[in-house]
């Protein structure tokens, strides 16, 4: 088998790269490169994956990239100044794959994806709203394209926002230690580890007949604001604290900011997922502290900007 994985020099697509070439044998492993010449890409492709200069935009490049795979791995980020784009670019990727033989997709989304409108929140006119739609557009396109098999992922909110460079998002937090944020105090986060979406979706592409057909929301721990800003203070040593928004600044920046637009949905994100059902599946899982033990060099390199 050959597998083409999308997004390979970000987050989930470098952690799921990572777990196949843990594999023995590992699989041959596929993807696209706007610069092929970057530390990141370099480090991959001494890794032995193969990459091919270009985006999605470029149908050679994909064509190219995808030609001779089995197996795609579809994760796109969604694009808040044109809510078309997402779910063209996957139907492209889709068709291609489909004409050079892909036999299975696994497609990574997120919490509330299948029943948006279940959240709070919920206002499919809204930035986050027209996103979820897209990405639910996307579910249905992978479950109905015609592969032999498909998976799909919903992970929660990772982890690794809070390190560089993801952190940047948070208004305030890396800069003066105060997180302005859409969340409430009480609001409990469904954290996710990129290396638990690494394993499960080394698993999903290596197991078809286990994971054909299945949907799997994916968190490792549920925290509060505090709590996470808590264990990165301890840490760093940094006085980093959460400042709640009011609904009166949360209502005046949702409608044009995406930040306080999702971190408004993520105030009940949790219930879309079960963690005892997550374990189930017999896969090591993780947890904020073990993610700072993991990365406490990022960590402190992160918030050390601050002082």
């Amino acid at each position: 088998m050959s597998i083409f994985i999308c997004g390979i020099t970000g987050n989930q697509g470098s952690s799921i790269a990572t777990h196949l070439l843990k594999h023995s044998p590992p699989p041959p492993v596929r993807g696209l490169t706007r610069n092929a010449s970057s530390p990141i890409s370099q480090n991959l492709v001494s890794r032995g994956i193969t990459l091919i200069e270009g985006d999605y935009s470029n149908t050679a490049a994909l064509e190219t990239a995808i030609a001779g795979c089995t197996s795609l791995f579809l994760n796109l980020n969604p694009c808040f100044t044109d809510d078309t784009l997402e779910l063209h670019t996957a139907k492209t990727i889709l068709t291609i794959a489909r004409a050079a033989g892909v036999k299975q997709v696994l497609y990574s989304s997120g919490l509330s994806t299948d029943s948006p409108e279940k959240l709070n929140s919920w206002d499919p006119n809204s930035l986050v709203g027209k996103s979820l739609l897209s990405k639910k557009a996307i579910e249905h396109q992978v479950r109905t394209f015609g592969f032999d098999a498909w998976t799909i992922l919903r992970p929660g909110g990772f982890m690794s926002n809070y390190v560089l460079p993801l952190v940047k998002m948070y208004d305030g937090l890396v800069e003066n230690g105060r997180w302005n944020t859409a969340l409430q105090r009480d609001s409990i986060i469904p954290l996710v580890d990129v290396e638990t979406i690494g394993r499960f979706g080394c698993a999903a592409l290596l197991d078809t007949e286990r994971f054909n057909g299945k949907e799997i929301g994916l968190a490792d721990e549920f925290l509060t604001a505090d709590d996470v800003l808590g264990k990165l203070a301890a840490v760093t040593g940094r006085d980093l604290k959460a400042v709640y928004m009011t609904d009166e600044e949360v209502d005046a920046q949702k409608g044009t900011n995406p930040i306080v637009a999702g971190l408004m949905m993520m105030r009940d994100l949790a219930k879309f997922v079960d963690l005892e059902q997550v374990r189930e599946w017999g896969f090591q899982t993780s947890s904020m502290d073990k993610f700072i033990e993991r990365e406490t060099t990022r960590v402190v390199e992160t918030y050390k900007k601050g002082d």
